[in-house]
């Protein structure tokens, strides 16, 4: 929910396209499903597209924002200048151009709710000795 929020302070909202371009890692997941909690539209990139490949991708998709990975700052900012619809891009795991991060846009956003994971429940995977999930 916290980014959707954030994402929506930004000016984006349903229907919108974000542009996604990140390695495997654990806040590109996360920011994808808060695209989905602001019912805007994913629009993934390639990190092993060449620069001219996602530049394309970037013009026929003409997402609003592209939110990127430290990783890409960059080829990010390149992107950004030579696209024609994307605005502004918002780096995904740090600040970054003298401009706040999700993290930090994120950051002290609990939505009124109690985010301590402390008793809450999961299901676990099975290991096969047992005929249904255990709680953990």
């Amino acid at each position: 929910h916290a980014i959707a929020r954030a994402l929506n302070r930004l000016g984006i909202g349903p229907g919108d396209r974000v542009a996604v371009i990140t390695p495997n890692d654990a806040w590109g997941y996360v920011a994808c499903l808060g695209l989905g909690r602001a019912e805007a539209v994913w629009v993934p990139l390639n990190p092993r597209s060449t620069f001219e490949e996602n530049l394309g991708n970037l013009d026929l998709t003409e997402p609003k924002l592209l939110i990127y990975h430290s990783d890409h700052a960059e080829e990010a900012a390149e992107w950004v200048a030579r696209s024609k619809t994307v605005a502004a891009g918002l780096c995904l795991d740090r600040d970054d151009a003298g401009r706040p991060g999700l993290r930090s846009l994120i950051e002290g956003d609990d939505g009124g709710r109690d985010l301590d994971p402390r008793g809450r429940g999961a299901l676990g995977q099975r290991d096969g000795r047992q005929r249904r999930g255990r709680g953990l």
